[in-house]
């Protein structure tokens, strides 16, 4: 137990369809306290289950606090008080 990462992030992945036809999914990244996207994908995928392994991908690194991964390929929503920046 002593071994184990200490998380830094705690949140959710929320996997949304963007279009019907053809069926486009996006995923986001909230919070625990409240329903605001903190991460959201810049480009929406194919199929469900690739969006849902996106992002919980970038959950999983958010929880370590692996930023600098994550940096290039999403877009970080900073506009609300609650974005990446408060902790």
């Amino acid at each position: 137990m002593a071994n184990e990462p200490k998380i830094k992030f705690f949140g959710y992945v929320k996997v949304e369809i963007l279009t019907r036809y053809p069926r486009r999914w996006i995923w986001k990244v909230c919070r625990d306290t409240n329903d605001l996207p903190v991460v959201a994908a810049e480009t929406p995928l194919s199929c469900a289950e690739s969006a849902w392994d996106a992002g919980r991908k970038i959950l999983v690194a958010l929880e370590h606090g692996e930023t600098e991964v994550i940096a290039d390929s999403i877009t970080l929503i900073t506009s609300h008080p609650y974005g990446p920046a408060a902790h």
